[in-house]
């Protein structure tokens, strides 16, 4: 795995040669630690997300040059223009590494640099690491990306970036030594999305807080500059917008996969993956990802059709990959064509997402609005979501039937058409303004109230069952919970109780069948062991009228013994 190299972790003129990696080993209690080199310089850290169009990019160029403005030389005591100025003259091209991911690292006697275009998640975390222990006095930290409207995480190249994740970030030892031996001397500025945890009245009640400076989206400190405007010029080249025919390149070979066995296959996506089922003659599309370079796309765009494509939740993680596949078919008829789309989408909202379009940041993704995408991309196609409740017999969907061949059911366990999270989550659609992703609700789980995110106490629990034709070929079971909780799934289950290819390990149509008709004769024998193994006890006079009856067939029988040897 490629990870970025450590750059000037300390000033060079006042270096100490001390391993940072190790605890310092004390002997005794009072023993002071060793003297650190003094703070000096600042540390300028710049996150960028892959663009989706040019709008986007001159949004995310806007970003930055905005987060540099708020610069305030007469603090950091660095000045910042010039050092910008030596980076644009020098032009460093950086190192490019899987999936685009780029890394510009440049330092100066005053100033480190670091630009992490379309990181991947443990990119920017070591980044983050080192930039945090650092020796200098001033970091500034600008974000100018995709964030989750919900959460407020950072969209990267493989994952997401959350506030969690950047307070755990501090507990580390290198990052508390530093923070802990120069308290109150540090200064940090963090420039990014104001949603969710991001924002200073969280930051003020962190830990860390208390012994360094931290800011959130400072005010600009100063305007037009001609080496900030030079410096943006010098990135422009590195954020180039991908359109969506590039990012979802078609196939040159379609043609259909005749399994002949079920088959399944996971495609990791990072944040969220996404599978496909498939029988001889039948695939199934489980879920898309977060990544609008759909992690399934390579493999699905050589099938020449998906039957069925099951939505189980809508929630930041499982939006963007299905809806950049289906704005992909919009643009041209590529290939797979798509059968069944099975999601819990609420239709007839798409005037609202209309009426918000030009007021909602661009870069900020919403599920709601990912939602009201996919239902209007689905119109485009001809396309109708069919809805995914459960009702109270729980009946199956047939999603396959041949012949010869077998038949494939679908099971929908969660959630319960009636339910009150089902209600609420419809009520509150309309009403969302980018929070329907952080809501949560309340359920009771064996009499304590659990508070859980209302999109999993509504995601798609299916339980895939394929029957084969041949009755003595094993009868397959797939369970794709979603993020439904376990209880939840319990209720489902039970529903399902007498399902009789639930009641074994492994299980065929012949065994079944076997099970069944024996089912009888082991009630028999079972009630003879039971009658035989409760049989009541003897009372005292009959145990004494049974002893006495076996003495006098036992001396009955030694005396005809005794009267045959007299015979002869």
């Amino acid at each position: 795995m490629w990870e970025p190299n450590p750059v000037l972790v300390q000033p060079p003129a006042l270096a100490v040669s001390w391993r940072m990696a190790d605890p310092p080993q004390l002997t005794g209690a009072c023993m002071d630690p060793p003297q650190l080199s003094p703070l000096s310089g600042a540390y300028l850290m710049i996150v960028v997300g892959e663009p989706f169009s040019e709008e986007h990019k001159q949004l995310i160029l806007r970003k930055i040059e905005q987060g540099l403005k708020s610069w305030d030389i007469s603090e950091v005591h660095v000045d910042l223009e010039k050092e910008l100025s030596v980076i644009t003259d020098c032009a460093p091209p950086g190192e490019e590494a899987r999936g685009g991911e780029r890394l510009i690292q440049f330092a100066t006697e005053n100033l480190v640099t670091e630009v992490l275009i379309h990181p991947q998640v443990n990119t920017l975390q070591q980044c983050m690491k080192n930039m945090l222990g650092s020796f200098t006095k001033h970091r500034h930290i600008i974000h100018a990306g995709y964030t989750f409207a919900a959460q407020g995480s950072w969209i990267l190249q493989d994952g997401n970036f959350s506030n969690e994740e950047f307070v755990s970030v501090f507990e580390e030892y290198d990052v508390q030594r530093v923070i802990r031996s120069f308290e109150r001397s540090i200064s940090i500025h963090l420039h990014c999305c104001p949603r969710g945890d991001w924002n200073q009245d969280v930051m003020n009640q962190q830990p860390f807080s208390k012994l360094c400076q931290v800011s959130v989206n400072p005010e600009t400190a100063f305007k037009d500059s001609e080496p900030v405007s030079q410096f943006i010029n010098y990135l422009d080249p590195f954020l180039q917008p991908q359109s969506i025919q590039e990012r979802l390149p078609p196939s040159d070979v379609v043609g259909n996969i005749r399994f002949s066995h079920p088959t399944l296959y996971v495609f990791p996506g990072g944040q969220g993956d996404s599978a496909l089922f498939g029988i001889n003659g039948f695939n199934m599309l489980i879920d898309g990802g977060f990544s609008r370079k759909a992690c399934f796309w390579d493999f699905t765009r050589h099938l020449d059709r998906l039957d069925a494509i099951l939505i189980t939740r809508l929630n930041d993680e499982n939006t963007q990959g299905i809806n950049a596949v289906l704005e992909r078919k919009v643009v041209n008829n590529v290939y797979p064509q798509i059968g069944h789309f099975f999601a819990n989408l609420v239709v007839g909202e798409g005037e609202v997402e209309k009426k918000d379009e030009a007021d909602k940041d661009q870069l900020l993704v919403n599920v709601v609005h990912e939602a009201n995408s996919m239902i209007e991309n689905l119109r485009i196609l001809n396309l109708k979501p069919q809805i995914c409740f459960r009702d109270n017999v729980c009946d199956p969907i047939n999603l396959y039937h041949k012949v010869g061949h077998g038949k494939l059911d679908m099971y929908v366990l969660n959630p319960s058409k009636d339910s009150r999270e089902v209600k609420e989550f419809m009520s509150r659609w309309s009403e969302d303004g980018g929070h329907l992703g952080t809501f949560k609700s309340g359920i009771n789980v064996d009499g304590k109230e659990l508070w859980l995110p209302i999109a999993n106490l509504v995601s798609v629990c299916a339980l895939v069952v394929w029957h084969p034709a041949n009755p003595n070929d094993t009868i397959t079971r797939l369970l794709f919970p979603g993020s439904t909780p376990q209880n939840k799934i319990f209720k489902g289950l039970e529903k399902l109780k007498k399902l009789e290819c639930l009641k074994y390990s492994t299980c065929s149509a012949n065994t079944l069948q076997q099970a069944k008709s024996k089912q009888p004769t082991q009630t028999k024998e079972f009630e003879m062991k039971k009658e035989k193994v409760f049989k009541p006890q003897q009372s005292e006079e009959e145990k004494i009228a049974k002893q006495e009856k076996l003495a006098k067939k036992k001396k009955e029988k030694l005396r005809r013994a005794k009267e045959e040897k007299n015979q002869f």
